[in-house]
């Protein structure tokens, strides 16, 4: 197959439609109900939007202290642009009155404008998955034929995280996006000739990439060095003329100034340099365990065995059993009778080395890259099975492919159905309900996480958060402090819900004293518990994976204080 041969347009849009119809329900989880300064944040972790972006473009201009460099600026910038329409808009009907970093920033109606501008955040990361899926189809299609790229294309459109991830504010679908179009490019050079023209643009896509996430990284180590080896054999190992090292040098320069200008680096140099300090900070205090999370493995060999066999239970997860199973079959069929996919194999083990070493808490975000990697050997052995002349053989591929498919489509819809019945929903409509002005509700944890409340009812954490990599007291004095507080403060209500920092099995933020949460849970302390919400799942027979953090539709219990009637 050349590189231009035809491919049916109707693929595209079929693929394209598919994926668009599949992200979109749900697109408006997690946009924040912004009636009081602490409001205004998605729930999703790392969900920076709606004013994240805004708030590192105004911070380029106006450095604030307590600036946010946990990423670089390409998805800042990119969502800072499709917002930029809106609001002029804002600005030109009198409803945006002033630039202002305090709430209500300026705006005359801040509820429904931060959940419009969470909207077009989302949906962007939306158009990103749908790229995902296109560019996926065509690096499947350039390896195998169109039956490949088709069976890929559905393999990570149905990954569970996706379902999650392609709807949110978060920056790992924007990175994948960058890296799918970057591979497009890999593999086109592989398959054609490594060409100025196609290192140009695989640089310029892996600049991008790194400078959305740098655990692209990951997947474009190893990239450069294969494209390197066959311009040797091309060359007959001339390495010092300059036709060997066109190519390279260009594709070197276009993803050089992709990084500079995606990130920030030309922009605010600084920030830059802060950011990959902080990145590195973070990692040195997960491969210490100085982090408050679960499944953190040490440079162990009691940890590395964990580690593996968390990463095999999160592709399990990602991909069913069975798809995962079609890979590892799929990899061996590659290396074994040599497809023109051995280059495939080279980001896939790359990345494995490079994730295990850096990044010792894994999630399944992390492995996203992973999943879809390893979609295209899936992709590529039961399209040869299809192939053949074996009618067994291709009923048996057909049933695997269309089973794993429908499996993780059904998964799929499970979660979108929470999503868009989140328990938070239900919540909201009781408190609304059993509150009056002047009524406190206290939690534990980030504020993001709240059901939405409306502006009469006051929220307070009843224990100082201050983040994953800070350790929260435990001990007797902490609990009657926070007891004390309740009872000078008069809480109409307290709130336990699990998030990020809650254990297996216990839904309560790791700033609440255990001792304090399992009384109250189990009645022993003298609270009442006077609301649970929870969704019923959509499909009561398949169980949904766990994200990475309990925060989709989780529990929550809702209690009043010993002494104090309840509702």
């Amino acid at each position: 197959m050349s590189p231009q041969s035809p491919t049916s347009l109707a693929v595209y849009a079929l693929l394209a439609a598919f994926a668009f119809a599949v992200y979109l329900p749900g697109l408006e989880w997690g946009a924040p109900h912004a009636t009081a300064p602490d409001r205004v944040k998605s729930w999703g972790v790392d969900d920076e939007t709606p004013l994240g972006p805004l708030a590192e473009i105004h911070n380029i201009i106006e450095p604030k202290p307590d600036r946010n460099y946990g990423y670089a600026l390409m998805y800042s910038f990119t969502v800072s642009a499709a917002y930029t329409p809106y609001l002029a808009w804002l600005l030109l009907t009198g409803q945006w009155t002033e630039i202002s970093g305090v709430y209500p920033f300026g705006m005359a109606d801040p509820v429904t404008t931060l959940r419009h501008m969470t909207y077009i955040a989302h949906f962007v990361t939306l158009l990103m998955g749908v790229g995902v899926i296109l560019a996926t189809f065509e690096t499947g299609r350039i390896l195998g034929g169109r039956r490949a790229g088709v069976l890929a294309a559905l393999f990570t459109m149905t990954s569970y995280p996706m379902f999650y991830y392609a709807r949110m504010g978060n920056v790992d679908v924007p990175m994948l996006f960058f890296t799918a179009l970057g591979l497009v490019f890999y593999i086109r050079s592989l398959c054609f000739g490594f060409t100025t023209r196609r290192a140009v643009w695989l640089g310029v896509f892996a600049g991008l990439a790194l400078a959305t996430k740098e655990a692209a990284l990951g997947v474009l180590l190893g990239v450069p060095f294969v494209l390197m080896l066959q311009s040797a054999r091309v060359h007959d190992g001339r390495w010092t003329s300059w036709s060997f090292w066109r190519a390279p040098a260009w594709g070197l320069l276009a993803a050089f100034l992709a990084l500079g200008v995606g990130s920030g680096l030309f922009v605010e140099p600084s920030r830059y340099f802060k950011h990959i300090a902080e990145l590195r900070s973070h990692i040195e205090l997960i491969s210490a365990g100085d982090i408050y999370i679960p499944y953190v493995f040490p440079f162990s060999t009691a940890g590395n065995i964990g580690y593996l066999q968390r990463v095999l239970e999160l592709l399990v997860e990602m991909m069913s059993w069975p798809g995962l199973l079609l890979a590892v079959l799929g990899l061996a069929l590659v290396m074994v009778q040599r497809i023109r996919a051995p280059g495939i194999v080279i980001p896939i083990l790359v990345y494995l080395v490079f994730i295990f070493l850096t990044l010792r808490s894994p999630q399944m975000r992390y492995f996203i890259p992973l999943a879809w990697l390893l979609s295209f050997p899936a992709a590529l052995l039961l399209s040869t099975a299809l192939q053949g002349r074996q009618r067994m053989l291709r009923g048996a591929a057909l049933l695997a492919g269309s089973g794993v498919i429908a499996f993780n489509l059904l998964r799929g819809a499970g979660l979108t159905y929470e999503m868009m019945h989140d328990s938070r929903y239900q919540a909201a409509r009781w408190i609304a309900a059993n509150t009056a002005p002047g009524d406190r509700i206290e939690y534990f944890g980030p504020s993001r996480k709240l059901p939405p409340l409306p502006a009469y009812v006051e929220a307070q954490a009843a224990a100082d958060y201050s983040g994953i990599y800070t350790p929260a007291r435990h001990d007797d004095a902490m609990v009657e402090e926070i007891t004390r507080g309740w009872r000078e403060r008069r809480p109409r209500y307290v709130l336990l819900m699990p998030d990020l920092t809650s254990p297996p099995g216990h839904d309560y933020n790791f700033t609440c004293p255990p001792q304090l949460c399992d009384g109250m849970l189990d009645g022993s302390r003298g609270f009442t518990q006077v609301a649970t919400f929870r969704t019923p799942p959509l499909i009561p027979w398949l169980r949904l994976p766990a994200l990475d953090y309990p925060t989709v539709n989780p529990p929550i219990r809702i209690f009043t204080l010993p002494g104090q009637a309840g509702t």
